[in-house]
Formats: structure tokens, sequence, C-alpha cells
């Protein structure tokens, strides 16, 4: 590092077996089996914290922290969940924090909107934030497979754990969305404000439609100012145009896309995870602190209102027993819920070898609220002919 005008050196690694053998460490460093070890030895002078969780490594940094010790973490539901109570000790005590793996990997989100873009107003940030959904999306996609079989095949494949909650229910990327929100815009939310809506309900025939409309399904995080000032933020499968770009990225990768006053939509793509993503960002983050040049962790603060609604042209799909009437029920609803249907989607069943008694369609609505269309979906979900719940998925 010193090409780097660095003098680092490595002197305490915290593992839980302290008798494997480890590559990359140096012979001089220590192996302890307590963080304590580290976080309270007066001579470290930063803790590097990729442990995870919120339990012991909320102790650790905020231990490490009262210290006076400088934090480089990757660990970004800590970080949202904690981040008032991070930040009060960070200005206390004036300890860099820097958390550029926290967020999309390998791609220097984080260190863009601290500097590159602090002069700029952003009014909206969304993408993909998650690898692992953004895989398996992208499987039954490209190969028609259904959810519990890509699940299957993505935790066989070490993409997905064995416990795939955190990743399919949203909530990796609801704490990525909410640090996001907070750097870029200003605002902190808490993560249980921001609604979140996982995979597990896509199936393989919504793609089906998807493809016949033109489109995809994407997991995204979508953060934005709405014109009456306040803020919407969710996570949502999302219908995505295939003219936007988000609908290109396929695989594990990641894309963040910002909208601001001066540059418009800037769009930034990368590897979403892997040991070498993060470890790249971890060591940019290291060589900035020991360099002096690190920004403020969050240096935006603007407190909006998070909205408890919002607006968008939404993909309704339903699973029906095919009979007399469907249509007028629907519509009927609608019009009682303010909703303008835009247009209604249904392949013909025998080129799908789907049975009448489990018929999947959709129909697409005009722009209205997303509080309009839970109310009408749960009137719908009484009448005789609807097999299960409706899936429900903003359209951009």
């Amino acid at each position: 590092m010193r090409s780097q005008g660095c003098n680092i050196k490595i002197v305490k690694v915290c593992v839980r077996d302290a008798t494997k053998k480890r590559a990359c460490v140096p012979d001089d460093c220590e192996i302890v089996t307590d963080y304590h070890a580290i976080t309270t030895d007066p001579e470290i002078d930063m803790v590097i914290e990729v442990m995870g969780g919120t339990t012991d490594a909320k102790d650790a940094v905020f231990e490490a922290m009262s210290h006076g010790k400088d934090i480089v973490t990757a660990n970004k539901a800590l970080l949202a969940e904690h981040l008032p109570a991070i930040l009060e000790v960070v200005d206390s005590k004036n300890i860099t924090l820097g958390y550029e793996a926290a967020v999309c990997g390998g791609i220097p989100i984080i260190q863009t909107m601290q500097n590159a873009l602090f002069a700029d107003s952003v009014t909206g940030i969304k993408g993909i934030m998650n690898g692992t959904t953004n895989y398996m999306l992208s499987k039954m996609e490209s190969e028609g497979m259904e959810y519990d079989a890509v699940l299957k095949e993505a935790q066989d494949l070490g993409f997905a754990e064995a416990d795939p909650t955190a990743d399919v229910d949203g909530l990796d990327v609801r704490a990525k969305i909410a640090l996001l929100t907070k750097l870029a815009i200003g605002t902190y939310v808490d993560p249980e404000q921001v609604s979140t809506v996982g995979i597990r309900q896509v199936a393989k025939f919504d793609f089906i439609y998807a493809s016949y409309l033109k489109s995809t399904i994407k997991l995204l995080g979508n953060a934005q100012v709405q014109p009456n000032g306040e803020l919407s933020i969710m996570v949502s499968p999302t219908l995505v145009s295939k003219t936007n770009p988000i609908a290109s990225i396929s695989g594990p990768t990641n894309i963040a896309s910002v909208t601001s006053k001066n540059l418009g939509e800037s769009y930034y793509v990368g590897p979403g995870a892997g040991g070498a993503a993060t470890a790249n960002s971890i060591v940019s983050d290291l060589v900035m602190a020991c360099r002096g040049g690190t920004s403020a962790p969050f240096p935006k603060t603007k407190q909006l209102k998070v909205a408890s609604d919002y607006s968008s042209k939404f993909y309704i799909r339903f699973v029906v027993g095919d009979c007399v009437g469907i249509i007028s029920d629907i519509a009927g609803e609608c019009a009682k819920n303010g909703i303008s249907i835009d247009s209604i989607v249904q392949i013909p069943l025998d080129t799908q070898g789907w049975e009448r008694d489990r018929c999947p369609f959709a129909l697409l609505t005009e722009e209205c609220n997303h509080s309009q269309v839970q109310a009408a979906t749960a009137a719908l979900e009484g009448f005789p002919w609807a097999k299960e719940k409706a899936f429900v998925m903003p359209c951009i």
C-alpha cells in the first residue's frame, strides 16, 4: 500500500476456528477468536467488520468506536437499523466510517454519492441491489423455471443461503435502499417503514406475460421524491420495460439508477457480491481513510415525510377458475376504487397448457395509487372464481 501513500499493517484477525488453515494472512498477524482482543487493543487504529448480522457485529462495532477506532464495514443491516446511534458516535468521536462494500458490492456507488454527486440534488434512486434474487429471476425468465426449482438450484450453487429469507423477501434490498436514501437524498428511513415485497409470489407465467408486454421482472429498491415533497420508498418486484437499461441486467449483477437535477438519469453497473468485489470496496475505504481523504459518511440532511402511498401504473395478475362474468367483476371493483384499466391480457390457454380451473391472466392499470389497487384486489379475493391472491407489481 506504500504506492498509495499508506503504511498499513494487519495486526489481528478474529475467526471462529483458529486451527483452520487460511490463505493471505501475514505471518506476523495474530489469529484470535475473541473480538474484544481487537476492539479494545490500544495499538489498533481501525477495525474492519465483515462478520455480518446485528448481534455480535453490533457489539463489536460500537465497542471499537467507543475506543476511538475508525470503522470499515460491509454490514448493511447493522448500518440501516442503527444508523442514528452509529452516526452520533462517529460525530462525537470524530471517527472515519467507510461502508462502500455494504451496498451493491463492487460498484463504487457510495463514494460517488459522497463526492461526485455531493453538489447535485438527487430526487430518486432505484435499482437491482441483490444478486441472488436477480440470478433467480433471470433463470426463471430464460429457462421457464418455477420459483421453487430455481431457489433450490441457487442454494445448491451457493448463490442463496439455506435460509433465503433476507434475499427472497426483500429484506437485504430494504436495508440497502434505506442507506442509499439517507446518503443520496438526506432522509433517514427506518427499514421497518419501507414497504417491502419479495419474489416468492412471482411465477413463470408472469414472465410469459412480461415477454408479451415487451418487459421483464426485476426486484427493485426504489426511493423517489414526489411532486408534493414527500418521499416514497419501497422494495418490490417490478415490471420493467425492455427499453429501460435496468431490464438488461441479468445474473448476480447489480445496477443503480440515480436521478438528479444536474445530470438527469445516470446508471452505475457492476458485480453485486462476491469475495473479490467486497474486498475491492473494503480496501478502497481503507486506503481512503489512510490518506485522510474520506468524506462525511452521510453528507446530506433533508427531512422529508415518508409517504404512506405511491402512484404508478400497475401489473395485476389473477389466477382464476374460468367462468362467465370475471372481467365484469374486476372492472366493477376497479371502477369503485377509481382505477382506470389500460389493458387486459390473456394468452390463449391451449398455447400454454394451462388448465381452465387455474387460469392466469393479467391487466395493466393507468396511473393510480397503490392503495387503490390494494383495496380493489382485496375485494376481489372474495369472489368464487379467485383461486389465489392477486399478484401486484408497479411498472416502469
